[in-house]
């Protein structure tokens, strides 16, 4: 790979994805396009990039989508979530008593185990939340592990990772060696009142039909966020309250 094309490569993943890769990690890129080069039936990274600068939509979300990092399990870290549950949704439920609904996005949200911790959290929440309407948004620029969110489908060691053994009980259901999500603790789309409601979407959907344009969202980089409701009257679709968590990449 020539310098040129990995400034290239630097630019353009910056641009599609925020990913903002050091000027020594040209052996990142390579360990994850050269399999996808031969995948295309390109002998290179460099005529992959070829591809790409003629304008290939395809070769483009391809390169972006493998080059994001997937690490994920279900109530991730447990600190945020303890803070969602006692901090959080105790000053949502405050501040918008009077509509009684709240769309939660969930950024970057991989094969969905971390909205469903959400969807979870909800759920055992039980009476604080009765006639309230509930969404949970889940994006992720990588189109393969959104089509994952929406199975609901998990290996014994995926659901061995960070979900207690009681909400393993109460919200799945065992298929053979897998676990499915029971389809009643996880709707996607519409609910009625006080069914949280899972949507997974690509990141680019969110960004052009729901948000409005808010780069504060992700201005402390890697770090975990936690922001208070808007008071801009900007007439997004989106609720007024975003819990947004921007996983480290491995750059």
């Amino acid at each position: 790979m020539t310098p040129p094309d990995y400034e290239y490569l630097r630019k353009l993943l910056k641009d599609h994805s925020g990913l903002d890769l050091s000027a020594d990690k040209q052996y990142l890129i390579e360990s994850r396009l050269l399999p996808l080069s031969r995948k295309c039936g390109v002998p290179g990274i460099g005529e992959l990039v070829q591809k790409m600068k003629g304008g290939s939509s395809t070769i483009i979300a391809q390169v972006v989508e493998a080059m994001t990092t997937n690490e994920t399990f279900f109530f991730r870290d447990k600190v945020p979530f303890e803070h969602f549950r006692d901090t959080i949704m105790p000053e949502v439920l405050k501040a918008r008593a009077d509509r009684k609904s709240v769309r939660i996005w969930c950024a970057a949200g991989s094969t969905g185990q971390e909205p469903y911790s959400l969807a979870m959290s909800l759920k055992e929440m039980g009476a604080a939340l009765a006639g309230w309407r509930v969404e949970i948004i889940a994006t992720d620029l990588s189109t393969e592990v959104l089509e994952k969110s929406k199975s609901g489908i998990y290996s014994q060691f995926e659901v061995q990772r960070g979900l207690p053994i009681q909400l393993l009980v109460k919200y799945f259901k065992q298929n053979g060696e897998l676990w499915q999500i029971s389809p009643e603790h996880a709707r996607h789309g519409s609910a009625p009142a006080t069914e949280p409601a899972a949507r997974f979407l690509p990141a680019w959907h969110l960004r052009r039909h729901l948000l409005p344009q808010r780069p504060d969202l992700f201005r402390s980089g890697n770090q975990d966020q936690y922001l208070r409701p808007s008071r801009q009257g900007d007439g997004s679709a989106m609720a007024s309250w975003c819990w947004a968590r921007r996983k480290p990449s491995s750059a």
